[in-house]
């Protein structure tokens, strides 16, 4: 090829290079709450009957939380900005004030504070209030350039929220349209209790989390996940007391897509109302431990364990086996990274391909949250990986077969090393 050639090659190369950049820099910027870690959010993280107290923040720490949110008053926020002194942790602040001129008040006071992670604006926004929020939305983020604004949406495409939207993704470009966010967030559960006995709902489980990759990856924007940890009955709809087992599926299922922050619904039990009967959470009304707290100290735990892997990487490819392949998923068949053939049981597996640095590993997370499966890895010829959640951290060398088990609800990630 001529030189003229190459030139013209490598100036098409730039232009797309900077047309993906300029494609995300229109987006509001995201500024990193929790910097080099991975954000670890509890929604209402001090229950209406605690008086907030520099223990009840230890016991939050404790339990491996990094931030926390909730709505409340300008007096109550600045007391707990006072409580929190030295302790490591942050705060994003909700009040109905933010969408009105009384945000400066909110701006002047919070958003230099150390502890200051954000706004949030709004929890499952209506469709028939997209439009006042947005202009909202948009004040706020000219009043304060520097913050991170927060809103979260819901998972599935529900009318009264999605409007006329086609499907799901035609409601998250709506969004992308209309507010350009600097970090996405979502929340759907699919743990259902019924007459005494919990099922999983997983094809919209799935399905929104390639739908957020994706926007996340087109918007070069992060992404968040709400998991469901709080008891409750609404209506006929009835939602169990999380395990170790649901829990563990269902943040490192998210953390395989992408996820970029882990956010509990919710942390301290809410009072129940006529709508709504709440029956636990990690903590009580009045802050006392359910069981529920060590199991997620335990998982917290193991999140930061392998913040390495998950925090600022890129997700390479995402695919699934079993039986059952999800609307908007890839089945995977044949090699995948070091492995040319990654065999599980029917239930199947998320298996991720993620890029860290310098490093490549490969996530597995179960798509059964009840009953542990086998799972067989045959290592590609001249290949080497190492098993992170081994605590021997063993290493494999190809030509060989690997035979381990998934837990129910686990993962198993490597490290490729040749």
């Amino acid at each position: 090829m001529k030189k003229s050639g190459l030139f013209l090659l490598a100036l098409l190369s730039t232009i797309s290079i900077c047309s993906h950049k300029a494609s995300g820099a229109e987006n509001v910027p995201f500024i990193d709450p929790t910097p080099g870690e991975i954000s670890i959010v509890a929604s209402t993280p001090i229950p209406a009957d605690q008086k907030p107290s520099r223990e009840a923040f230890e016991t939050l720490i404790d339990c491996g939380f990094n931030m926390g949110m909730e709505t409340n008053s300008f007096f109550y926020f600045k007391n707990i900005f006072e409580i929190l002194g030295d302790l490591k942790f942050k705060y994003l602040i909700n009040n109905p004030d933010l969408l009105n001129d009384n945000r400066v008040k909110f701006i002047d006071q919070f958003s230099r504070n150390k502890h200051f992670a954000g706004w949030k604006v709004s929890d499952e926004p209506r469709y028939d209030g997209l439009d006042n929020l947005a202009k909202q939305f948009k004040a706020l983020h000219t009043a304060d350039p520097k913050a991170l604004i927060y809103m979260n949406l819901i998972g599935s495409n529900i009318k009264v929220f999605t409007g006329n939207s086609k499907n799901f993704s035609e409601y998250i470009q709506l969004i992308q349209k209309k507010f350009m966010p600097g970090i996405w967030s979502y929340d759907l559960y699919p743990f259902l209790e019924k007459n005494g006995k919990v099922s999983a709902s997983l094809p919209t489980f799935y399905s929104d989390l390639e739908i957020f990759k994706n926007i996340s990856q087109k918007t070069s924007r992060p992404f968040w996940t709400y998991v469901q940890t709080m008891a409750y009955k609404a209506g006929t709809l009835k939602r169990p007391a999380t395990t170790e087992a649901y829990l563990r599926f269902a943040v490192f299922t998210s953390l395989a897509y992408g996820a970029q922050g882990i956010v509990y619904w919710t942390y301290g039990q809410r009072a129940s109302n006529k709508n709504e009967t709440y029956y636990s959470a990690l903590v009580n009304l009045k802050g006392e431990k359910y069981p529920a707290w060590s199991i997620a100290k335990k998982v917290n735990g193991e999140i930061k364990k392998f913040n390495n892997v998950f925090y600022n990487c890129k997700v390479k490819q995402v695919k699934h086996t079993g039986n059952v392949i999800y609307d908007g998923t890839t089945k995977l068949t044949g090699v995948f990274g070091p492995f040319t053939r990654i065999g599980t049981g029917t239930a199947g597996a998320t298996v991720s391909e993620i890029i860290n640095g310098k490093n490549t590993y490969i996530v597995i997370v179960s798509h059964d949250a009840f009953a542990s499966q086998k799972l067989t890895l045959n290592l590609d010829r001249g290949r080497k990986v190492t098993n992170l959640t081994d605590t021997k951290q063993t290493q494999y060398s190809a030509p060989r077969q690997i035979d381990l088990t998934l837990d129910k609800g686990g993962y198993l990630i490597f490290r490729v090393d040749e």
